[in-house]
């Protein structure tokens, strides 16, 4: 019996060496298998690396570029609101002087002038 449970210890000890042997195995390949994959994406992650930074420059120079244009597209509502504001003015004083009598009394002479043929 002594030397049955002496041979099923070995055999444990055996196995847990194939058992580490293995695992070692399987860790170096992994490693292999990482420094092969980061050797030949060397150049592709360096190159990723630059276009995302390119990227997000022109993000940056976009939003740039968005905040110009919404600045003068209110800049240019202003302008509208103000040539509206100027012709409500200009059309204020032409029928104020329109209605009159001094408008009417001028309409009147250039009427006559012009029958008497002087403007033509």
């Amino acid at each position: 019996e002594e030397r049955a449970v002496e041979e099923e210890g070995e055999a444990l000890r055996k196995e847990e060496a194939r058992r580490s042997t293995l695992s070692a195995e399987a860790t170096a390949a992994e490693e292999a298998m990482s420094a092969a994959l980061a050797d030949e994406t060397r150049h592709d992650v360096a190159d990723r690396a630059r276009w995302e930074a390119r990227e997000r420059g022109l993000a940056e120079e976009v939003a740039a570029l968005r905040e110009a244009l919404d600045q003068k597209l209110a800049e240019q509502a202003e302008c509208g609101v103000s040539v509206a504001r100027c012709d409500a003015a200009i059309e204020a004083v032409e029928v104020r002087l329109a209605a009159s009598a001094g408008a009417a009394e001028l309409r009147s002479k250039l009427d006559a002038l012009e029958q008497a043929g002087a403007l033509s």
